[in-house]
């Protein structure tokens, strides 16, 4: 039992492959959720027609993602208890990787976006340069 090899068996590898399976939708469930919020208490600070408009273009791309990525990563294996059962051998799954890096990127692109979303409506507010961009770094350290 060298390196506590003996540690894992069947049983604990198929407890935790599940657990992996259902925390993947749960977190691309709540990465959707989150976002979701932020924008819409971004839109309760900056009321104007045209924030509005570009935060529901957000907002429909942050329900697009949230839906669209989780049936795949959901349904990645047919039959889906061949994920954590490894004894069933007659399986068909997606390219998981492929699928990952595509949610990955699109994730980065809405990070970016709600980033820049509320920085032109606090350049307009009449308030000291330094303190418009005291503002702008408040609302940037959520990307930290």
């Amino acid at each position: 039992m060298k390196y506590a090899g003996g540690l894992w068996g069947d049983d604990y590898t198929t407890i935790f492959a599940a657990m992996l399976y259902v925390g993947n939708l749960v977190y691309t469930v709540l990465q959707a959720a989150v976002k979701l919020s932020i924008v819409l208490f971004l839109g309760r600070i900056f009321p104007s027609q045209t924030f509005r408009r570009i935060a529901q273009g957000i907002e429909v791309i942050l329900l697009l993602h949230g839906t669209l990525f989780t049936i795949p990563f959901a349904l990645q294996c047919t039959p889906v208890q061949s994920i954590w059962d490894r004894t069933i051998t007659d399986r068909r799954c997606l390219n998981l990787q492929a699928v990952g890096y595509s949610s990955g990127g699109l994730a980065m692109a809405e990070d970016i976006a709600i980033l820049l979303l509320p920085i032109p409506h606090v350049w307009q507010l009449k308030i000291s340069l330094s303190r418009r961009l005291a503002v702008i770094a408040l609302f940037s350290v959520g990307s930290l």
